[in-house]
């Protein structure tokens, strides 16, 4: 379960920005949203390794 990661939520809101800015109609944002958000999955590829393997700490953990 990834609930209560961080990480899984600055993975979905990155993702889902550029997905609504493609629903919505705004084209001219879509490319730079697409950009950006590759950029905050390379700059999370360690916190998706240890998401995989069940060992990214939950909000709260210590």
């Amino acid at each position: 379960l990834t609930r209560k990661i961080s990480s899984v939520g600055a993975l979905v809101a990155a993702a889902s920005s550029t997905i609504w800015a493609f629903v919505l109609g705004y084209g001219e944002t879509v490319l730079l949203g697409l950009v950006l958000t590759l950029l905050v999955y390379w700059r999370h590829r360690a916190n998706i390794a240890r998401i995989r393997s069940g060992t990214e700490p939950r909000i709260g953990q210590g």
